[in-house]
């Protein structure tokens, strides 16, 4: 066989592989600028198209990832131990939502098809439970006052170490009162609903 022959049989190898490669990296090649996408063998977040966690998934590595998504997400898989901050702008800009767990639809929080960056980390915003002992439905707390839409019941609070949380209670029509704590709350030790929340951190944190 020729030279050009065989120079000729790679050159069309080498395209048959790289086809192949794309055609693999099919969820690969729905995100855009996806160069500094960091690496890792830890648990992955996965993002689907549609709601109930259909047409999906792509995994995304933990890391702090700012990414132009080519995609519409609208439900996701949040491993345990594990936030996740969605942005509706790129280079995590924007109005965002902290979710963590499985969420099946991301329409409750009105943020379906509007993600265009987001942040995959381990947890490092407070949490509140609805049970004590660290149970039943819970929430990440994020920076700053949160006024709580309705007058809300929780039972436990978990802290990261630097972190201060303020609840402010309702009690009764124009009363109120606040409770500091700094650390992990198996049993919170009032009754009354939670009207508002604060998160101050007196230690530096990328955000």
């Amino acid at each position: 066989m020729t030279n050009t022959g065989c120079y000729s049989i790679f050159v069309l190898a080498l395209l048959y592989a790289s086809l192949s490669l794309i055609m693999a990296c099919t969820d690969c090649s729905s995100l855009a600028n996806n160069d500094n996408l960091p690496q890792g063998n830890g648990p992955l977040l996965l993002l689907y198209r549609g709601d109930d966690f259909q047409n999906g998934p792509v995994g995304m590595p933990e890391g702090y990832v700012s990414i132009d998504f080519a995609i519409e997400v609208s439900s996701l898989k949040c491993p345990p131990g594990y936030e996740v901050i969605l942005y509706d702008q790129p280079e995590n800009m924007g109005e965002y939502r902290i979710l963590s767990g499985d969420v099946a639809s991301l329409k409750p929080y009105n943020f379906a098809g509007r993600v265009h960056s987001l942040r995959f980390s381990r947890i490092q915003h407070p949490q509140i439970f609805e049970k004590s002992g660290f149970e039943g439905e819970q929430q990440l707390l994020s920076f700053g006052v949160t006024i709580l839409p309705e007058l809300t019941f929780f039972r436990s609070l978990k802290v990261p170490a630097g972190m201060t949380v303020t609840l402010t209670t309702a009690i009764g029509p124009k009363s109120v009162r606040s409770y500091d704590f700094t650390s992990d709350t198996s049993d919170l030790q009032f009754s009354d609903p939670v009207k508002s929340v604060s998160v101050k951190t007196s230690i530096s944190i990328e955000f």
